[in-house]
């Protein structure tokens, strides 16, 4: 079954808000997706869903955005390289790619257990949806960087800050096959943090407009991008 990226979105958004409620299951047209394994170490968490031809993990954002957005100031810092791209030769970055320390360390709490769940899921599909909101869209995207999931990914993210320079960004959208990210409204946490020059985006942004498309926190809400996703005619 291939989705079309509305199709898409509604699944990776209902993913981002499962993070949150932990109902465990999500719906891709006729078929339910059980969740197959839930990952936590701290705030970071991730959860995995498989289904009969693809694959769903999504990283959790955070329950409360002012808090985090305060928070981000204490996060910048050295960024860190994340893996070896030997296996694009001669197409390579111009530059060494990097990465947001403070995303960085956030998904390394969760690296080895992904992986070993990600190596325990049977079946022959090879394509996955990595998704996640706010934080975890960040994390998300470093995801993509530091594994192997399939040859077929699709990254979905809502409400996901700047997360790496210009070349780990264009890494990031070698691996994938799809790449869709959405700001809602004035939502004004893909802005952070301030770029200076260093911090980039890996795709252009999708617009939607939630009920609290005006309303900075309100905007950053998973449900209002959901409203956003529904009423979105692109």
């Amino acid at each position: 079954m291939t989705l079309g990226n509305r199709q898409l979105s509604m699944l990776a958004v209902e993913a981002c808000i499962d993070s949150y409620v932990e109902y465990g299951v999500l719906s891709a047209g006729s078929e339910i997706m059980a969740r197959s394994f839930s990952i936590r170490d701290g705030n970071a968490a991730a959860n995995i869903y498989q289904g009969r031809d693809f694959n769903v993990i999504c990283f959790r954002g955070t329950d409360d955005a002012m808090d985090w957005i305060g928070n981000m100031r204490l996060t910048l810092a050295e960024p860190r390289y994340i893996k070896p791209y030997r296996r694009m030769l001669p197409f390579v970055p111009n530059a060494r790619p990097l990465v947001h320390r403070g995303f960085y360390h956030e998904y390394q709490r969760l690296h080895e257990e992904v992986l070993a769940a990600v190596a325990r899921i049977d079946g022959e599909q090879d394509h996955w949806l990595v998704t996640g909101h706010s934080l975890g869209g960040a994390m998300a995207n470093v995801a993509v960087l530091r594994e192997s999931f399939g040859a077929s990914i699709d990254l979905v993210t809502f409400g996901s800050p700047r997360w790496g320079n210009k070349d780990a960004c264009w890494l990031a959208s070698q691996y994938t096959n799809r790449m869709l990210r959405f700001r809602n409204g004035i939502d004004i946490v893909p802005l952070l943090p301030a770029p200076l020059g260093r911090w980039k985006h890996a795709c252009p942004e999708i617009c939607l407009n939630g009920s609290n498309s005006n309303r900075p926190v309100g905007a950053h809400n998973i449900y209002d991008y959901r409203v956003g996703l529904q009423r979105y005619n692109g």
